[in-house]
């Protein structure tokens, strides 16, 4: 596990972390101070971390979930993702079921 985090005078501005597994880095988590946003701070520790795993042989950086506006800074070839969701067959299971159809749709 990666973990970065971007520090202003030892402060945590932002923060993130990874599994690389395969040549694949999938970016679990990142967030930032709100008070900073105006600087970035996440998309400037994104850009290092993501400048960190392409020089040191990472051949993919997933940032994991749909593609957004976000996301889309980064890349302009968008992969095809799916969402595999278990639920048991108790009552729990059944009505969890239910509210994530509702939800998406299905």
């Amino acid at each position: 596990m990666d973990i970065w985090v971007l520090k202003l005078e030892d402060k945590p501005i932002s923060f993130e972390y990874s599994i690389v597994y395969n040549g694949v880095a999938h970016c679990l988590k990142w967030e930032f101070d709100g008070e900073y946003s105006k600087f970035s701070p996440g998309l400037t520790l994104r850009r290092h971390s993501l400048q960190y795993y392409f020089e040191n042989g990472v051949q993919t950086c997933d940032l994991l979930s749909r593609y957004g506006t976000m996301k889309l800074k980064w890349t302009d070839v968008p992969t095809e993702t799916y969402d595999l969701l278990f639920f048991n067959k108790g009552v729990k299971g059944r009505l969890l079921r239910s509210a994530s159809s509702v939800r998406s749709g299905i």
